[in-house]
């Protein structure tokens, strides 16, 4: 009847595995042909898989196999005795295996090594003064030592009343030839008897007061990581597994009545924490590591059936596991990361018999698809099988992943014990697109201002305020993303919501965008950035180290309502070597605020650009901005060149030019006028050269000096109550621009950037200059006015194109159709430019009720 099962077994995990798309593979047959009560899984430098197993058919003698990519491969049992608590390791000196096990009889601890043909003893521990128990025997390979070593723990006695023994020590024993020696030392052993080793050689031990005590320990010498080998841990323990860097993964909080899996890096537990909790017993918890620190732990979840997460800061569940039940006599699993090529295997014992399966993740997708109303497959490969969140698809995204495409909505990062967590872009050459209603199939379908596509830091949803002190922001995002691969796009998205929110280092600076400083090069489009806070620096923190050319690019974006003691908007500088190339343009800069903060004085600038290293050179280029009621004020002492953009140097050259652009109703200390362009502090270097041309400054460029058709004329905004910077007809902004500096085919509205043959100065053209006389040859009517559902235009011109726009200039939607459907816009007031065959255009207002 057992064979009968285990054939229906194999047959059944077959379809699994066809079912769940090759994803988890049976490694050769599934099931040994030989029973098992226990197992331990390595591989060989070369990644071969390696299996010690306690042999149920041969005494229950350890014995060896092995994978050769074809089958499985018998190296025998490594002795006659009955043997337990078996481990298996590779010497990588001679890429030879080795088992250690504990004889059954008489618990005494043996290692064994494997010739080439037959096994032969190397050391035993033979103190026969002391009893010895071992639950998880530890082998590992000493690089250092240059040998294998065997960790275990020994105890004399166990405490009659508690069952707790009062005199145990962890012992390493290593091997130097033939011959062993130990170093060890006393390190209490809890209620549960339980000490776990890892391949790495830290330790983890219950004591007697169910607290929980790691260390690690020179196999040589003796001496402890803290001394006395134990590190405080503050949690109970009723089942837990340890790993490089001291990750462990348990359950059971201290003094809890209830399991509940946890994951601690050492004694803190991580930010993040595992999405299922363990079944009723809250065992069989095992845990690995990639080499890029990507963690997986394995357990029993609440359906008494195994689960796996995967943590490399967020965590994510392998949901294509074939469903294993854990609750059949004698169950045991073992999760492990192949080194020679970070593939996931998974060992356990079913009817008796151990399978091993191997995970191939799916290839990944040149194109990922997010929707957080999605209810399909959610593998990412189509809009109905969409995943729901940018980490699901930054966690399988591989370097030839080039687009993320996000549908509109609000997407929040998971918060767990303390700040919700970043988004990581670690991928090369990748852009994240925001803006689609979840339909399209090209890119030009899209429409960023119809379909916002939220990506906000505040994860419990409970903001009040933008401000230093509100403590509603204290579990935010310290940074809504973070930067970690070169060549990286942000486009259509809104980023908002961040907190950096630290007095001091890295933690203080870039609410919404933090860029590590290695990564090269880095570009936002299409994007609004707003309600970020930084003790530091603001929105966005752009720190370039190493040496050679590095890139910021921003364009077409706005920036409204961030905060922070300097760089409220935007941080940007270079380092000793590095050759910086900086560009904005077409973006809106308003409502941002420079100020002191409960740990330090402001400094100024609502973007602040600066060389700073030796031999830094940073070229910026600002084209076309609007920077307008942005405040800065400060009681730093120093800052004699206040204004809202500051160009600076510290060392090295900084050559800089602004273009187009408008600084108006920006203010200073005390409600003065803020100047446009300025350096900052009295020991802050001007730029090597700074030239300001076709440019509107209230301050009339105070602190510029090589300046072209520069004015202090009101650019007469549309409504700045309104916070519409668009410019009304008249304004000395409107065709006054220098067309050499454009940079964009479209301004901030996606208008052309310039229609009547000259650029326009700001962030947005000018859409209604025609003449008096091209204006009385147009004649069109637009029915109902005000409306509650569609429109009808009627004209005795043909009507080319038509397009719908908020007040604030931002386009909503275009057509060539004379009837328009506004039924889903909000109430308010629209601006509708209709554009004839003639090429002639004019615009009127539409109410929405």
């Amino acid at each position: 009847m057992i064979h009968m099962k285990a054939k229906l077994f194999s047959f059944f995990l077959l379809l699994n595995c066809i079912s769940f798309a090759q994803q988890w593979d049976v490694v050769g047959t599934a099931q040994f042909s030989n029973e098992a009560v226990s197992a331990r899984l390595a591989f060989s430098p070369n990644g071969e898989p390696y299996v010690v197993y306690q042999d149920a058919n041969s005494s229950n003698r350890s014995r060896v196999t092995y994978f050769d990519g074809n089958s499985w491969i018998d190296l025998g049992t490594v002795s006659n005795n009955a043997a337990d608590s078996e481990s298996i390791a590779f010497n990588l000196s001679d890429n030879s295996v080795w088992v250690a096990n504990a004889r059954t009889s008489d618990r005494l601890v043996s290692l064994y090594r494997y010739n080439g043909s037959t096994w032969e003893a190397r050391t035993i521990y033979n103190n026969t003064s002391q009893n010895r128990y071992n639950e998880h025997l530890g082998l590992f390979y000493d690089a250092n030592f240059g040998s294998p070593v065997m960790a275990f723990y020994k105890f004399p006695q166990l405490s009659a009343s508690s069952g707790i023994s009062q005199n145990a020590g962890i012992v390493a024993h290593f091997v130097n030839g033939n011959s062993g020696g130990s170093n060890g030392t006393n390190v209490a052993v809890g209620r549960n008897n339980t000490v776990t080793v890892d391949k790495y050689g830290n330790f983890m031990s219950n004591t007697t007061n169910d607290d929980v005590y790691t260390s690690s320990m020179d196999r040589r010498s003796g001496v402890g990581s803290s001394g006395n080998f134990t590190k405080y841990f503050a949690q109970q323990s009723k089942h837990y597994a340890l790993i490089n860097n001291r990750w462990i993964a348990h359950t059971r909080d201290f003094g809890a009545s209830s399991d509940v899996l946890q994951y601690y890096q050492g004694t803190t537990k991580t930010t993040a924490q595992p999405l299922g909790n363990p079944n009723t017993q809250g065992h069989l918890v095992d845990i690995d590591m990639q080499s890029d620190f990507t963690t997986y732990i394995t357990y029993a979840n609440t359906n008494d059936e195994v689960a796996i997460e995967s943590y490399d800061g967020t965590w994510n569940t392998i949901s294509s596991l074939p469903t294993i039940n854990t609750t059949s006599a004698g169950f045991f699993h073992q999760i492990a990361v192949n080194d020679f090529n970070d593939n996931l295997y998974y060992l356990y014992r079913e009817n008796n018999r151990i399978t091993v399966l191997k995970y191939t993740p799916p290839a990944p997708l040149t194109r990922y698809y997010i929707d957080a109303n999605a209810t399909g497959t959610g593998d990412g490969s189509s809009w109905a099988n969409a995943m729901t969140s940018i980490n699901d698809a930054l966690t399988v995204a591989g370097s030839n992943t080039t687009e993320i495409w996000l549908a509109a909505g609000t997407y929040y990062p998971p918060v767990s014990g303390g700040n919700a967590s970043t988004i990581t872009v670690n991928i090369d050459n990748l852009t994240i697109y925001g803006g689609f209603s979840g339909t399209e199939t090209q890119l030009s379908e899209r429409n960023i201002r119809m379909n916002e596509t939220i990506i906000s830091g505040d994860g419990s949803q409970n903001d009040t305020a933008v401000d230093f002190t509100s403590a509603s922001r204290n579990d935010n995002a310290i940074h809504v993303f973070t930067i970690a691969g070169n060549n990286i796009t942000l486009d259509g998205l809104t980023i908002q919501d961040g907190n950096a929110g630290a007095t001091t280092g890295n933690g203080q600076n870039g609410a919404a965008v933090y860029k590590n400083f290695d990564v090269t090069s880095l570009s936002l489009k299409n994007c609004t950035i707003k309600n970020n806070v930084g003790q530091g620096a603001g929105a966005i923190f752009a720190r370039f180290d190493g040496s050679g050319a590095v890139t910021l690019t921003i364009e077409n974006c706005i920036f409204n309502n961030n905060l922070a003691r300097y760089g409220a908007a935007l941080y940007t500088y270079s380092n000793t070597n590095i050759t910086e190339t900086v560009t904005i343009s077409n973006s809106l800069f308003h409502d941002n605020v420079v100020s002191d903060s409960t740990t330090g004085n402001g400094v100024s600038g609502i973007a602040w650009i600066r060389a700073v290293g030796n031999s830094s050179s940073c070229t910026t280029n600002v084209v076309n901005c609007t920077f307008a009621e942005n405040s800065a004020t400060t009681s730093e002492t120093n800052i004699t060149e206040n204004a809202a953009l500051l160009l600076s140097r510290d060392n090295g050259s900084h050559n800089s030019t602004v273009a187009n652009s408008i600084f108006y109703h920006n203010s200073g200390q005390s409600g003065t006028v803020l100047a446009g362009i300025g350096k900052g502090r009295s020991t802050f270097n001007a730029p090597t050269t700074l030239f300001v041309t076709n440019t509107i400054d209230e301050d009339n460029f105070a602190y510029a000096s090589n300046t072209n058709n520069v004015s202090t004329n009101n650019p007469i905004f549309t409504d700045v109550a309104g916070k519409d910077y668009t410019l009304q007809n008249g304004s000395p902004a409107v065709n006054t621009g220098d067309n050499t500096y454009v940079v964009n085919t479209v301004d901030l509205a996606f208008n052309n950037r310039i229609l009547d043959t000259t650029v326009d100065l700001g962030a947005f053209e000018n859409t209604a200059t025609l003449s008096v006389a091209a204006l009385e040859t147009i004649s069109f009517t637009i029915a109902p006015n005000p409306t509650r559902d569609e429109i009808h235009i009627n004209s005795q011109h043909r009507v080319k194109n038509v397009e719908v726009y908020s007040q604030i200039g931002h386009k909503i939607l275009e057509t060539n159709q004379q009837s328009i459907s506004l039924a889903n816009l909000p109430s308010g007031m629209y601006i509708v430019k209709i554009t004839t065959s003639q090429h002639q255009s004019i615009v009127k207002k539409v109410i929405k009720k």
